[in-house]
């Protein structure tokens, strides 16, 4: 019997905490130094109806938002623009070399990342450094490349009935990971120690490296010299959604991407706008958007627990669990676009309580739609999908939010409810087109194997294909922990405006 331990778990868990951190200080450094710019003052609260706002020797307040934003926006576009390309040739390069090179690689830019910002806000250097940074320290994929390989190795070791619950279990730990970094920073943004969390940021790095070189598992072995960045990489991404053996794979996985590009537009936006919404309308102190951000990630604690009451004891099948989420979700956003009080919209969360389950199952369910040798290429792509939505839901929601603020500050709530009704339709159309063997297109002989013990998956490589022995979980040493996304968007406050990190 194989004994799992929670690695991979640990790592995204310490992680995304510390990357959220770094995140929230590096955005509290951009925007101490717009308003030492224009402002003869170091601290300004964005909120207009706040008894301690003055504007007195500010020029124009809305200079220094827009600055802010537009050097987050620089600093956040660098990261996903490099970040794309080099996590899809990373995740095809670990189905030959094993996802535990690229995590090694992943997390030492992960650590010159924290570092570089660290000599940048030490030294005060110009605000343009940190899109070089960004752009240097993203070349090997950052959090997108991250959570790729993460998923993809946990795919390696689960079988096709565990793995939902898994993929869930990783993006609950993350999401745990970003709302104790945002619950924090509420209590110590304002705070001059809160500087000092760098030196915790490289620690936590620094364990994460050597986290992985001595505890984690090697899951693939080929000793041949393969090269990292070929051409020929993206022909092959390309030939995993076009290729159909005849069931239904290609319609399948093309439905599910959209409908996951979708919703992760809405949620990563929404929730941004929810934070956002607190703060300058609502007028929340620091305090208040701390345990907001924490109420948000406590979604995916009750999401896991639901998980697997859904799966062992009702017996529901994923899109019915994906679409029970979207359903949640919906609820939620509903009851934000008509919050007028701190009370209401802290009812939100308890009614996005299964908000967590959606983006997980459908990568799960995309995952067991593919060969064992093409996880790595899936989940690359469905990650830069999932960066690329999330950036794109924080920055429009945000400008259809500032258009129509003074005429219902609550209409891009709506209109993301509205939006949500597209996946739902999608994976609706998944499920009454669903063939009853669909859960072993690629693995017909799961149901005789024990997966206490060892099953084979074959490996891509130059020569023939080699046969590779790869443990896998036992269901019964699953250990429940705890998962945002955010992929690597997360929405904090800082002194003055909310800005999208």
């Amino acid at each position: 019997m194989v004994r799992y331990w929670p690695v991979i778990e640990l790592l995204t868990f310490l992680n995304f905490f510390g990357t959220t951190l770094l995140e929230i200080i590096a955005q509290k450094h951009i925007y101490n130094s717009t308003v030492k710019d224009h402002a003869d003052f170091e601290q300004l609260n964005c909120c207009e109806t706040s008894d301690d706002a003055s504007y007195g020797s500010v020029k124009d307040p809305g200079l220094i938002s827009a600055a802010t934003e537009h050097w987050l926006l620089y600093k956040n576009l660098a990261s996903l623009l490099v970040a794309i390309p080099s996590t899809i040739l990373l995740g095809i390069w670990s189905e030959a070399e094993g996802r535990k090179n690229v995590l090694v690689a992943t997390l030492i830019g992960i650590a010159l990342r924290a570092a570089l910002f660290t000599i940048i806000i030490k030294f005060k250097a110009p605000l343009y450094f940190f899109a070089i940074a960004s752009l240097i320290t993203s070349a090997v994929g950052y959090n997108t490349s991250f959570m790729a390989s993460c998923m993809a190795y946990m795919a390696d070791i689960t079988s096709s009935g565990q793995r939902t619950l898994k993929i869930v279990f990783i993006d609950c730990v993350a999401g745990i990971g970003i709302g104790l970094a945002s619950f924090i920073s509420g209590f110590y943004l304002e705070s001059e120690f809160f500087n000092n969390f760098l030196w915790l940021i490289m620690a936590i790095m620094i364990f994460n490296i050597f986290c992985v070189v001595f505890s984690l598992e090697t899951n693939v072995f080929i000793h041949e010299l393969i090269p990292i960045c070929k051409c020929s990489y993206f022909v092959g991404m390309w030939k995993i959604f076009s290729h159909d053996p005849g069931n239904g794979r290609r319609w399948r996985l093309v439905t599910y991407s959209t409908a996951l590009f979708i919703g992760g537009m809405v949620f990563y936006g929404t929730n941004y706008l929810i934070l956002f919404h607190a703060q300058t309308s609502l007028c929340f102190s620091l305090i208040l958007m701390a345990f907001l951000s924490a109420s948000l990630a406590l979604r995916y604690i009750v999401s896991l627990a639901f998980v697997k009451l859904f799966q062992t004891i009702l017996k529901m099948a994923n899109s019915l669990i994906i679409e029970s989420g979207l359903l949640s979700i919906f609820a939620g956003l509903i009851v934000a676009a008509f919050s007028k009080t701190m009370r209401v919209l802290f009812i939100v969360p308890a009614f996005q309580f299964l908000g967590g389950m959606p983006l997980s199952v459908m990568k799960a369910s995309l995952s067991r739609l593919v060969e064992p040798q093409e996880q790595g290429t899936l989940f690359a792509v469905v990650s830069c999908l999932e960066a690329s939505a999330a950036f794109l839901g924080v920055n429009l929601f945000n400008q259809v939010y500032d258009g129509t603020h003074d005429i219902f500050g609550g209409l891009p709530f709506l209109i993301g409810a509205m939006l949500l009704i597209v996946p739902g339709c999608l994976v609706g159309f998944l499920h009454k087109n669903e063939d009853a063997t669909s859960r072993y297109l690629f693995f017909p002989e799961e149901s005789e194997c024990d997966f206490g013990q060892q099953c084979t998956i074959s490996v891509r490589s130059k020569s023939a294909p080699k046969i590779v022995s790869v443990p896998v979980v036992p269901h019964e040493d699953f250990i429940v922990v705890h998962h945002q996304n955010e992929c690597e968007t997360s929405n904090q406050a800082t002194n003055g405006c909310l800005m999208p990190v």
